[in-house]
């Protein structure tokens, strides 16, 4: 879902109005491209991720892939970090807590958000 939202918010400012803004909030995201896509495709996306989810971890970056710029990771307690940087390894990011699938929790891809289940 949150992959093939990517594309579209990729897609969509080539169809769209001139002038026409939006923003692309992703949720649980997993890596879509390399580092050029990402450069690419860093402006107006925010990237958001849910405690020990294991989703995001995937692709591998040692396949190439790598995630947008930016994360707003949500912490077990609830706090909302900001943190730049592209796969940031700070512990309260995903990429720095969720360090393989062992460590992670399928249940925390899908929800909460804030209070939302997706």
């Amino acid at each position: 879902g949150g992959a093939l939202s990517l594309i579209n918010a990729l897609y969509l400012p080539l169809h769209l109005l001139a002038g026409t803004k939006f923003k692309f909030v992703g949720y649980g995201m997993l890596r879509v491209g390399d580092s050029e896509f990402a450069q690419y495709i860093d402006s107006d996306l925010t990237r958001i991720t849910n405690m020990d989810d294991q989703v995001p971890i995937l692709p591998w970056r040692f396949l190439g892939f790598q995630h947008t710029h930016g994360e707003v990771h949500i912490t077990r307690d609830g706090v909302w970090h900001a943190w730049a940087g592209n796969d940031n390894t700070n512990s309260l990011c995903t990429v720095g807590d969720v360090k393989n699938l062992f460590e992670g929790n399928t249940g925390d891809h899908n929800s909460p958000y804030k209070g939302v289940m997706i």
